[in-house]
């Protein structure tokens, strides 16, 4: 069985300098946000787990997918497979097991109606300009009303104004928004559950970016490789189901036609998305294990923009494997916020195959506007070697491919109007007509050099690494 608490328990086993303890009390009013950005400046990302969290008596966990490298072993790949591995967790199918709320460890806890408290849990504020509070790993969990009422998740933020009321941000165009708006047209409210803190592969699941109608639940159960397990939720029974595993469920409905100001928030984007007006959540019911684990994600850092790059990394390779079957990698770099910036290698075959891969990934993703596609020989994860390619691979403005006026991402500052944004592709790709060799020393002397042969450990521990 899956869950948190195994998770923490096999970091703590297999990687124990990937798990920092606090004992002390830490005010979630941004001072956990800001042991987690010292971390940061000296280019550490453990899991930070706050034991005293001040206000709450329950504990709280983030960082869970700051490292690209601890997000690959949670898939049992390397960083730079880990897109792929995802992608074939993809494919799998699964079924999903319903437990009985008895046998439910997130039914430990049942708090309805007058006595429900969302200020009982740790809730983050994390950046000088937030709105208030927010839930930033909570799965937003709804139903289609139809083809087979499959069920949807995504991870949405909360605003939490009240103890039973939250403000909600739904991107538009996403799945969940679809939903709330054909309901709020009928004049109907929609059901949601929102869960948080599960195991890492389950949130990943959770998160995968799924076709119309597709059942999220039966999907996450594929990707994790056992059958997600479920359980009747407290306000609707068996016909809205909830992660049995789950550390906390929270409850309620998004009513029809109540809207309200949402935001600031400091996005993904490291900028505020704009105050706004937007749905609420009326919460019925909220319940948790005896002693829940309270789960973060500290938005417009790592932990956030990681996390969010393997659904679009997949969904571009298959895109462009569709056109380019000889697609090697696919890489959304930190530069860019994990959306942005898109770097695609390919094993050239044909002159123009390059911007055939353009044509298939610049329509893939709403969010991502500058592309980049390179020779195999390129480690795309190494921005350096991306940007010698441009600078030596490239004739423009014959390698450039420019759409302009096309949709976008709300929450990017330099989208207009209906959130209409320009992008970008570059041919990077060398000519496959006679063209220089890059430089190299002979593999074999490569292999049997070692520097610890030739230089004392303690002077190498003192030589100083470029950041």
């Amino acid at each position: 069985m899956k869950d948190l608490r195994s998770y923490l328990a096999s970091l703590k086993a297999e990687l124990p300098d990937e798990l920092v303890e606090i004992e002390a009390e830490v005010d979630p009013l941004w001072e956990v946000c800001a042991i987690a950005q010292k971390f940061e400046e000296k280019n550490q990302y453990p899991v930070l787990y706050f034991k005293k969290p001040k206000g709450s008596r329950f504990p709280l966990v983030m960082n869970l997918f700051a490292s690209r490298r601890r997000c690959a072993h949670m898939l049992g790949a390397s960083p730079e497979n880990a897109a792929a591995s995802y992608t074939q967790r993809l494919g799998r199918k699964g079924d999903t097991v319903y437990i009985e709320p008895a046998e439910s460890p997130v039914k430990q806890v049942i708090r309805k109606g007058e006595e429900v408290d969302l200020f009982s849990l740790p809730i983050v504020t994390h950046h000088a300009w937030d709105a208030g509070p927010y839930l930033t790993a909570g799965m937003a969990t709804m139903r289609w009303q139809a083809e087979g009422h499959a069920y949807n998740t995504g991870l949405y933020r909360c605003y939490v104004k009240e103890r039973k009321r939250m403000g909600i941000f739904l991107s538009v165009g996403k799945h969940n928004w679809h939903m709330v708006r054909e309901n709020s047209a009928k004049g109907e409210a929609t059901r949601v559950a929102i869960w948080i803190g599960h195991h890492p592969e389950v949130y990943f699941g959770a998160q995968a970016k799924n076709p119309f109608f597709h059942d999220d639940y039966s999907a996450t159960s594929g990707f994790i490789g056992e059958p997600l397990r479920l359980t009747a939720s407290e306000t609707w029974g068996r016909d809205f189901l909830v992660p049995a595993d789950a550390e906390i469920v929270i409850e309620g409905i998004i009513p029809a036609d109540v809207k309200e100001v949402e935001a600031p928030f400091g996005e993904y984007t490291r900028y505020y998305g704009e105050q706004r007006y937007g749905p609420v959540v009326e919460v019925a019911a909220m319940t948790h294990r005896r002693e829940p684990i309270y789960q973060d994600i500290f938005v417009a850092h790592p932990d956030n923009q990681i996390f969010g790059a393997f659904p679009i990394e997949d969904k571009v390779f298959k895109a462009v494997q569709e056109v380019v079957p000889n697609v090697k990698s696919v890489y959304l770099p930190l530069s860019g916020c994990c959306r942005f910036f898109c770097y695609i290698s390919i094993g050239k075959r044909i002159e123009g195959e390059g911007k055939l891969a353009l044509t298939a990934a610049i329509p893939v993703d709403s969010r991502v506007k500058y592309f980049v596609v390179v020779d195999e020989d390129i480690d795309v994860f190494n921005e350096a070697e991306v940007l010698w390619a441009i600078a030596t691979r490239t004739k423009m403005p014959d390698d450039l491919v420019i759409v302009t006026n096309t949709i976008g991402e709300a929450l990017d500052p330099m989208a207009e109007g209906e959130h209409l944004v320009n992008k970008m592709g570059i041919d990077a790709t060398r000519p496959l007509a006679p063209f220089p060799e890059r430089v190299s020393i002979p593999k074999d002397v490569l292999d049997r050099i070692a520097l610890e042969d030739f230089i004392p450990a303690g002077k190498l521990a003192r030589v100083a690494t470029e950041k």
